[in-house]
């Protein structure tokens, strides 16, 4: 932008066409200036770029910066008498109002004080031009191709990225729903392959040796990849503040369950130790997984049973532990029967020391044996006892339950009785030693001949009555009469129920028996099916009747019949029929099981 003579600026410097221009002819006091600053700073200029430099935020390419109150100071410090002004100018050259440390490097390494002060402007503008060449480049339009070839490329990245995010969610409900056709639950691969000890979590080793177990993987025979997707789903599933895998992590839903059957039991019973002195009156810390469904049902939550026994009976040895569900009230119930039995040890040694024990025997009722006459009996009848029991356990062990040994051992003929003999032989096919009449004498009672007598199924298993019986309450206190639940469950009034019925049925009415026991002695031809006469035949009777009474007229033959006999049936009809609800106005319990 000069506008005056180049030829007189020539002149006036005393240089010739063609010659170098030095920066000691355009300023010459600022040479003189930054030479007498070098001389005077000496080593202490390299000293206060170093403590700047290494205290200093920015990079080291770039360079610190000195403040001009700090450049004045030091200026002070090493005596320099000449205008601080005038040398932070010449110092300053990007005119930022500061002086940066390359620039005071420059100057510092340069041997020669005459051309160390153009050295330092050289750089400086290199670094300058360097800078802006950069900026211009990062702001310049690339070519069309390689712009498209960067949009692909973040393209791909993007998705790859997005990939990589998607299986890392997808990673453990993949591993989970393998785990459940592998074991059938997460909660039972819980208890029977990552935490059979009970801590509650587990790290990465543990989890792997948990999946091995559950037959999910093979780590002897494992890849680098399958090992790197375990360590996905495992990071996926840790607890972030413990870094463990824990159940809640796994399956929320049944820690959820005991926590609901928890607050249920403090609802039902006052608190959960209360319910487990109610399961568990003798303290022995384990219940029967029946014993489980029917605390479930009492606390209203029998929806939750099957999941809950998944956890808490995960090989379905029939044995609940109490501790699993509440740790600390199953130990407060054993500390509670521990004290009530002593409790009551204490007060028979006190009867027995003051002589008041014949107060605690309950007097016989008229017409029973006491004293030696009953002692004898029961004597007597113990061995019976025993081998009949044993009798009983061979058979459910052999054929699952007494109904199906009784159909194919002891009567597969399908007879309702048997006798002695088909005891006997019974008795001999399952191996079993010692005299079956002592067994049969305690089936018939004392009262019976023994070559004389028969037994029923439910002689040998009585529960089955007893299941008949509440099955009957049960239908009566939820649908008023047992008429009334066969008319609402029977909608193909063919009177029959069928397995998947009966189940819905004793859930319905909260019955507390063995229903598939109870339906498999119905189904004695096995059929699937069960007649509603097998469970109550009068108000079976009573339903047909009243249906082929609201049933239109079949046929026009029926006129031909005299109107006589026609009344005459329709009044017994009508007087059986009132009859019938007479006696239904009390709980049914007419019809025997067989």
């Amino acid at each position: 932008g000069y506008a005056g003579s180049k030829t007189l600026l020539l002149q006036e410097l005393g240089l010739k066409e063609g010659s170098s221009v030095r920066l000691k002819d355009i300023a010459p006091e600022a040479v003189e200036d930054c030479k007498e600053f070098k001389m005077m700073a000496g080593d202490k200029l390299s000293g206060i770029i170093k403590s700047k430099e290494e205290n200093g935020r920015r990079s080291k390419e770039l360079g610190q910066r000195v403040t001009k109150a700090d450049f004045v100071g030091f200026c002070q410090d090493i005596g320099y008498t000449q205008s601080t002004d005038r040398l932070f100018k010449h110092l300053d050259v990007g005119a930022s109002g500061t002086v940066n440390t390359k620039a005071l490097r420059v100057l510092a390494e340069g041997r020669n004080e005459e051309k160390a002060v153009p050295g330092m402007v050289k750089k400086m503008v290199e670094v300058r031009k360097s800078r802006w060449q950069k900026k211009l480049s990062s702001q310049a339009v690339p070519p069309k191709r390689h712009l498209l070839g960067t949009q692909d490329d973040l393209l791909r990245q993007g998705r790859e990225h997005r990939a990589a995010q998607v299986a890392s969610k997808d990673a453990p409900k993949q591993f989970l729903r393998k785990l459940e056709a592998e074991v059938g639950s997460v909660a039972r691969a819980w208890r029977l392959a990552f935490d059979p000890d009970n801590e509650g979590e587990v790290n990465f080793e543990q989890f792997l040796e948990g999946a091995e177990k559950a037959g999910f993987v093979n780590l002897e025979q494992a890849s680098d990849e399958t090992i790197r997707r375990m360590r996905q789903a495992f990071d996926s599933l840790a607890n972030p503040e413990s870094g463990l895998v824990t159940l809640e992590c796994m399956d929320p839903r049944t820690p959820a369950a005991l926590a609901e059957l928890r607050c249920r039991c403090v609802d039902r019973y006052g608190g959960v130790v209360e319910a487990f002195l109610e399961i568990d009156p003798e303290g022995k810390g384990t219940v029967s997984a029946h014993v489980l469904r029917q605390l479930c049902q009492a606390v209203k939550m029998a929806d939750g049973s099957r999941r809950l026994l998944e956890y808490l009976d995960p090989e379905d040895e029939d044995e609940v532990l109490l501790e699993l569900i509440d740790k600390r009230a199953a130990n407060a119930a054993k500390d509670v029967c521990w004290e009530r039995d002593e409790a009551k040890k204490a007060r028979l040694r006190e009867d027995e020391r003051n002589g008041r024990m014949h107060l605690k025997r309950e007097a016989p009722l008229i017409g029973v044996s006491v004293g030696v006459e009953a002692r004898r009996e029961q004597r007597s009848s113990q061995p019976g006892q025993w081998l009949l029991g044993e009798f009983k356990k061979r058979l459910i062990a052999k054929h699952g339950t007494l109904v199906n040994a009784w159909r194919k051992v002891l009567s597969p003929d399908g007879k309702r009785r048997i006798g002695l003999n088909d005891f006997e032989e019974t008795f001999k096919q399952i191996g079993l030693t010692g005299d079956p009449k002592v067994a049969w004498s305690i089936l018939i009672g004392p009262s019976q001949v023994p070559e004389d007598a028969h037994i029923r199924l439910v002689d040998l298993d009585p529960g089955i009555d007893e299941d008949l019986q509440n099955l009957r309450t049960r239908l009566v206190e939820r649908y008023g009469s047992i008429q009334r639940a066969i008319e609402e469950v029977d909608c193909t009034c063919n009177c029959e129920i069928d397995l998947s019925s009966f189940l819905g049925l004793c859930y319905e009415c909260n019955f507390r028996g063995n229903e598939r026991r109870l339906f498999s002695y119905f189904d004695s031809k096995e059929t699937g099916k069960v007649a509603w006469t097998d469970i109550d035949r009068k108000a079976t009777e009573a339903v047909k009747s009243r249906r082929a009474k609201a049933a239109p007229t079949a046929s026009p033959k029926s006129s031909i019949v005299s109107a006589t006999p026609v009344a005459s049936v329709n009044e017994s009809i009508d007087m059986s029929q009132m009859k019938l609800e007479e006696s239904m106005s009390a709980p049914s319990g007419a019809g025997s099981p067989t």
